[in-house]
């Protein structure tokens, strides 16, 4: 292992161990906090309530249907929710004020045909305000099998598509297989808020594809489908990346940047961010590829469809 990549897998096995640690509790909760023990109980939360895990729950079995909407704050208290099994992530739509914090989400398999997902939360509208994804974690699979011409078609381990500039995506980490036609991020697909302090490890592609053990192994294959954008943390950028990690295994698409696959110019920005192609090189180069994104106008990315 180089110099380069020793550093780079410590400064990821850092921002790992500090995000495990889980925020402590607070004392009371202002208002009623219900506790969620059962994979029932979990889907039967609605609205803007306050909810905490209280022990593991494992979702063997159960159909997921998605809590469609949610506007209060969701506690995970260290606890993992485990083999999620379905065509929906935690939340379809999170509105203003919504709080997912330190939920992990172990051995999911979300797979759908929708134009875009995530496993915590499928889309953060433009006017949803003070949105906050908070020390939470994703490994298994997300993907999206849309198979038409979209460019709102991205997924992302975390969040398939965040418009919202006051979105925040902190102290959050992923190893999961990721893929969709389109876009493809690690963390999130389409960004306009602000993603930060938060890793990503794990393997970006077009859906359809062999999953690939991001270990450095067999790695080196030509893949049937190829995906337009591949970032490590996001496939479009519209918002703020800073302090983040990726090592992660990426490879034919055609716009591939190792944070964002492209950053919109004017709009988009990459900070104090570190990241390496796991195994370091490419089976071809990609038609347009950077170490940390491409740098496209409105105008340019328009054209990318």
């Amino acid at each position: 292992m180089n110099i380069t990549k020793r550093i780079i897998t410590f400064l990821i096995c850092t921002v790992l161990t500090l995000s495990l640690v889980c925020i402590p509790a607070a004392a009371a909760y202002s208002g009623k906090t219900y506790y969620i023990n059962t994979a029932q109980e979990l889907a039967d939360i609605r609205g803007n309530g306050s909810y905490r895990l209280g022990t593991d729950i494992d979702m063997t079995g159960f159909d997921w249907d998605g809590i469609k909407s949610f506007s209060g704050t969701l506690d995970g208290n260290g606890y993992t929710i485990s083999n999620l099994s379905s065509d929906k992530g935690l939340f379809g739509t999170l509105k203003s004020g919504a709080v997912i914090k330190n939920v992990r989400l172990e051995n999911c398999t979300i797979v759908t045909d929708s134009k875009y997902i995530g496993a915590i939360a499928s889309y953060i509208p433009a006017n949803a305000e003070n949105v906050q994804i908070l020390n939470c974690s994703v490994n298994g699979t997300v993907e999206t099998r849309y198979a038409n011409t979209s460019r709102m078609n991205f997924c992302g381990a975390l969040v398939g598509v965040a418009k919202s500039a006051s979105a925040v995506v902190s102290e959050c980490r992923s190893g999961a297989y990721v893929a969709a036609k389109y876009g493809v991020g690690g963390l999130v697909g389409l960004n306009y808020g602000t993603v930060e302090k938060s890793a990503f490890t794990g393997y970006l592609s077009h859906y359809g594809n062999d999953h690939i053990n991001c270990s450095c192994g067999e790695l080196h294959k030509t893949l049937a489908y190829t995906a337009r954008i591949q970032g490590g943390i996001c496939a479009v950028n519209r918002g703020t990346v800073t302090g983040s990690a990726v090592l992660a295994y990426m490879k034919e698409a055609e716009y591939i940047g190792m944070i964002s696959g492209i950053d919109i110019k004017g709009y988009g920005s990459v900070k104090d961010c570190i990241a390496l192609n796991d195994c370091g090189e490419w089976t071809e180069e990609p038609s347009k590829y950077n170490a940390v994104s491409n740098i496209l106008s409105s105008k340019e990315y328009k054209k990318v469809g």
